[in-house]
């Protein structure tokens, strides 16, 4: 997960209707994952992005020539302005109108599309943000705009495995979404290792788990999923990582 240490990695996507995702429950400030899994030729593609955005944060303010070091700022919120970047067909939501986030509290965001042949290679995004915050007491300061620019897309022919400095690990888009007995969970590994896969509700309660020994770096496991019918979490835990996508269970 990458850690918010300062204001200026702190990320959101938006939209302006409707919601695009369910938020975990995670306390611990930050993003997960902070790599987008690989999309592929003419694949549907479909990642969500779970954060949290820390209540305050500590920065050093320039005045002129003074400088005050470690001020402690109280966040009220952050908005999103723009994002520039994903291959034309691409579209990105959040888990709230205009994707407005207060601080304290968690979010998500989806990127979904299916990308063509002409779109192989990698797209660097640009996400545009605004931070509002205050000094914990009464007075607010300008706001404070950023660019988060570590995400990237890359894009793949469907029929190629990318070598494995190239891997890009994570979970790729389960299906049929939603489901009823059983489920298809796409994934990429940075090595052939052990992964746990896990399905929690949504209030990260475990209710089954699957530890799979997988031959390649790039496969796909049948997830056997007899719950009742609702929104539920899938994980996938690698040996540094962990991954997570929204699933919907239709019922047996």
């Amino acid at each position: 997960m990458r850690c918010f240490c300062s204001l200026l990695f702190v990320l959101t996507f938006a939209t302006a209707f409707g919601q695009a995702c369910i938020p975990n429950n995670d306390t611990v400030s930050g993003i997960e994952p902070d790599t987008l899994a690989p999309a592929f030729v003419n694949i549907p593609y479909e990642e969500t992005i779970y954060f949290r955005l820390p209540a305050d944060t500590v920065v050093d303010l320039v005045f002129g020539n003074y400088v005050i070091y470690d001020v402690l700022l109280c966040i009220d919120s952050l908005t999103i302005d723009s994002v520039k970047g994903l291959p034309a067909g691409f579209t990105y939501g959040c888990h709230v109108p205009w994707c407005s986030v207060k601080g304290g509290q968690n979010g998500c965001a989806k990127i979904s599309g299916t990308a063509t042949q002409n779109q192989i290679g990698i797209h660097p995004l640009q996400v545009f943000v605004t931070i509002y915050v205050n000094d914990c007491y009464t007075f607010s300061l300008p706001p404070t705009p950023d660019t988060i620019t570590f995400f990237f897309l890359q894009v793949l022919p469907q029929s190629t495995t990318p070598p494995v400095h190239d891997v890009i690990e994570g979970l790729g888009t389960p299906y049929p979404n939603p489901a009823h007995t059983y489920i298809h969970i796409p994934f990429t590994l940075k090595s052939a290792a052990p992964a746990l896969f896990r399905i929690t509700d949504l209030a990260g309660r475990v209710l089954m788990e699957q530890k799979q020994q997988p031959s390649a770096q790039v496969g796909e496991i049948l997830l056997h999923c007899p719950l009742p019918a609702g929104t539920y979490l899938l994980e996938m835990i690698s040996a540094s990582q962990r991954y997570r996508k929204t699933i919907v269970i239709a019922g047996p």
